[in-house]
């Protein structure tokens, strides 16, 4: 059951633990991984027409429009912390995989948090449609996130965008280190935000970006986070 001191928590980035993650994947994909070359921009108003007048700010999208089905992903998954300190053992999995190496780098985030939406209690098998809470990264269980433009040193990105609609369905259930979490997210669209981790809020972005995603297989290994590895502080938020 999610907690109001939970929900607090299912906010703020890490980015030191994130640039980790994202340095991880990158090197397990070795020389995997899609070059998005054909990212949309809004064109140009012809000069001197009225809709060279009316005509929005171009915006370049860090991401192309359409993902397809990308294959060969390499995805490194971590149990994270919720650090909610009314239930300061729970947990949560974080599944990444670099879709661009750039750099900057893209990347697919995948989040599934037991205890909230239709993983309360616990993370199940049934197929997950994306809609209502779910949209929403700071009430969703099973998230879906893409990271734009991101610096694997710093973890911070350009663009974040947050599906909107799809389906995701768990086919194994993994959650803690050595166990293995499997599964799929088909018929996705992912809309540009923005994040305020303060006030827990979610926005999107006018005009913004948008990406289409078939479908992609995900599978891995959980592991712990490098930076407890290295013996750094283990406190963490949830991270994007």
């Amino acid at each position: 059951m999610e907690t109001a001191a939970a929900f607090g928590q299912h906010a703020a980035m890490n980015s030191q633990a994130l640039a980790l993650a994202l340095s991880a994947s990158l090197l397990a994909a070795a020389c995997g991984g899609s070059d998005n070359d054909d990212s949309p921009v809004l064109p140009d108003a012809a000069a001197g027409s009225d809709a060279a007048i009316d005509a929005p700010a171009q915006r370049t999208c860090s991401i192309g429009s359409d993902l397809g089905t990308p294959a060969g992903l390499t995805f490194v998954a971590e149990e994270l912390n919720q650090n909610d300190p009314e239930s300061p053992d729970a947990t949560f999995v974080r599944i990444l995989a670099v879709t661009d190496q750039g750099p900057p780098l893209d990347a697919i985030n995948i989040q599934l948090w037991p205890g909230f939406g239709p993983y309360d209690p616990v993370i199940v098998t049934d197929p997950v449609t994306i809609t209502g809470d779910e949209t929403s990264f700071y009430t969703c269980g099973a998230c879906a996130l893409l990271i734009g433009d991101a610096d694997p040193m710093t973890g911070a990105s350009m663009q974040d965008f947050v599906a909107s609609s799809g389906t995701m369905t768990i086919t194994t259930v993994g959650a803690t280190v050595g166990e293995t979490v499997a599964g799929t997210l088909e018929n996705a669209v992912f809309r540009e935000v923005t994040f305020d981790d303060d006030n827990q809020a979610q926005t999107d972005v006018p005009n913004g970006c948008t990406v289409n995603l078939a479908s992609v297989a995900f599978s891995a290994t959980i592991q712990a986070p490098p930076m407890n590895r290295a013996g750094a502080p283990a406190v963490r938020r949830k991270q994007r």
